[in-house]
């Protein structure tokens, strides 16, 4: 599974347009994610049930980034997700492109890189570890092993990042259920 980060920041075009024609384009791209949804892709989203937030992966929540923050970015908002292959990426990121216009009116940055603390913890220590789908970060592409190798190991990787999402969910439920009977 991949993280995708999203940062971005109007530009001058933008701040130029009146209100009905920025609320038109951001129609545009919200009718634009209706219309061609792309399974697969989570954002990386969360809503309350009860006392507690659980993984939406359904709604798109982009941020305004807080100007408070930490040696900050530049950039004025930001989102995020999940996105089971780089096939899904390359997928995703033509969406926007497809529009014709967001790079006209906005300054955007992106960063993806597998979720996996071993892989990362590695590079950090310039040392080489597997990925978890069993094969270094873009070995299965440079492998030989053809789409349908490729395919086969995002598939296993894939069935292995929703059973983790499963225990994950299941730990929530029973913290939800087990407040439930308390009360």
């Amino acid at each position: 599974m991949y993280l995708y980060i999203e940062l971005w920041k109007p530009k001058e075009a933008w701040l130029k347009l009146t209100r009905e024609e920025r609320k038109a384009k951001i129609d545009e791209l919200l009718q634009e994610a209706k219309t061609y949804p792309i399974t697969g892709v989570i954002p990386f989203s969360f809503k309350q049930v009860g006392d507690v937030f659980l993984l939406d992966g359904v709604t798109e929540q982009p941020v305004v980034i807080d100007s408070a923050v930490a040696r900050p970015t530049g950039y004025r908002y930001a989102a995020a997700w999940m996105i089971p292959t780089r096939e899904l990426i390359s997928k995703f990121e033509k969406r926007v492109e497809n529009l014709g216009w967001w790079f006209d009116y906005f300054e955007q940055k992106n960063a993806w890189g597998e979720m996996n603390r071993e892989a990362t913890v590695a590079d950090m220590l310039g040392t080489q570890v597997p990925s978890s789908s069993g094969t270094s970060p873009g070995a299965a592409a440079r492998s030989g092993l053809g789409r349908f190798g490729r395919a086969e190991v995002a598939a296993t990787k894939l069935r292995d990042d929703v059973d983790e999402l499963k225990k994950g969910v299941n730990v929530v439920v029973d913290y939800v259920n087990s407040e439930k009977s308390r009360k």
